[in-house]
């Protein structure tokens, strides 16, 4: 299913197993705690075609993100929290104003997710949240992931000032960090806990951290 133009989302919108969801284009606007879930051997695509795909929380909230509990997620833009689903990749998107812009948990399975060419912002106190939701203020992490056994592979993107981590790991796999540039978070650039593996290359850039990993 492809779907253009604006669209507004209220509530729960499910990805049913074995179906292909592309937003192409879009303006998707959503309602507060609004939420996308993408079921088992399920396809979210977010893409450009000509026009780019922009995903805003709506009325002034926060909203709760798109959730791959299954299958594959492919997310060009917005919030993914991938809890023991597929693997994910996400390339060539701007994220800004979010709590967690990827949050990847509780994982059992061996896979490989790719984040590559993104730009991850927090340029300023967070849109309020409503009940039963915890109310935050600030970017916690670009990128979190716990408690998974796989490969995270993050290349070639811009953590920009704003947030206290750019990568925050507890009990990963292994996290592998090439060419990215991470500037002035509060606390540290990657931060790392019970990673069984890390692999930083020669060419990443920490400036302004408090620690850079």
């Amino acid at each position: 299913t492809n779907i253009i133009g604006n669209v507004f989302i209220s509530g729960l919108f499910t990805v049913s197993p074995g179906a292909t969801v592309t937003f192409d284009g879009c303006d998707v606007f959503r309602a507060p705690n609004a939420r996308i879930a993408v079921a088992n051997d399920a396809i979210l695509n977010i893409t450009t075609t000509g026009t780019p795909t922009h995903i805003y929380g709506g009325c002034g909230y926060m909203w709760d993100g798109i959730y791959v509990t299954g299958g594959t997620g492919t997310q060009n833009d917005g919030i993914l929290n991938d809890n023991d689903g597929g693997d994910f990749h996400i390339d060539n998107s701007f994220f800004d104003l979010n709590y967690v812009s990827v949050h990847a948990f509780n994982r059992g399975h061996f896979g490989f997710s790719n984040i590559t060419y993104n730009q991850f912002d927090a340029s300023g106190p967070l849109k309020p949240t409503l009940a039963p939701a915890p109310m935050v203020t600030n970017t916690f992490a670009h990128i979190d992931a716990q408690n998974i056994n796989e490969i995270i592979t993050a290349d070639n993107n811009t953590f920009n000032p704003g947030s206290e981590y750019g990568i925050y790991a507890i009990k990963v796999g292994r996290l592998e960090s090439f060419q990215n540039r991470f500037t002035k978070p509060a606390k540290a650039g990657i931060y790392g806990e019970y990673v069984k593996e890390m692999i930083v290359n020669d060419f990443n850039a920490f400036s302004q951290c408090p620690s850079g990993i």
